[in-house]
């Protein structure tokens, strides 16, 4: 091997190296991405929209539920069945609810309930609607002057409860 010769193998002499690959462009220019980005705008759009209305037709519920947190025990218990009925008649419309009474008015609560959680103060109980004993408070606070009756804290507190949960769970019934 003579220095002449040069530096590398004899064999690949006149083979020209391969030129790499360009990088991938990042400029979107294909043809289905601007379907893809409309796509994606109006699906994000629909979404925050329906998540509006959902938080614009539930407001009637933050404040039924706003109004029994911002008042005292007896306060809250004073208002309850007039709270429960205007939040019925927002929900439900006046036609079906205006007219309901006594323990139609009951079972209609607890129909519109799609289930019950356990009443606390209650552990060996099962959870009870306002068909239950409770309701009958509920009643007598509905026709009887509130400071005439005699309502233990234990079921005042569980009167509260259900209606709280009645006021953020209640669905219109299957048949509608």
């Amino acid at each position: 091997m003579s220095s002449s010769a040069g530096f590398g193998n004899y064999m690949l002499k006149g083979i020209e190296e391969i030129a790499p690959l360009s990088a991938v462009p990042w400029d979107f220019n294909a043809p289905g991405w601007p379907y893809l980005f409309t796509f994606l705008i109006v699906f994000f759009a629909l979404s925050i929209f329906n998540l509006w209305r959902k938080w614009q037709a539930n407001a009637y519920r933050r404040t039924a539920l706003a109004a029994l947190r911002n008042v005292p025990r007896d306060e809250a218990l004073r208002i309850l069945p007039a709270l429960l009925k205007s939040t019925a008649i927002a929900t439900f419309g006046r036609e079906p609810v205006a007219s309901l009474y006594g323990e139609n008015w009951l079972s209609f609560l607890d129909e519109s309930l799609p289930q019950l959680k356990p009443v606390p103060h209650s552990e060996s109980a099962p959870a009870q609607g306002f068909t239950g004993t409770i309701g009958r408070l509920f009643i007598a606070l509905s026709y009887q002057n509130f400071h005439s009756l005699d309502v233990s804290e234990v079921d005042a507190e569980k009167l509260l409860c259900l209606a709280r949960h009645w006021i953020s769970a209640h669905r219109r019934p299957a048949h509608d």
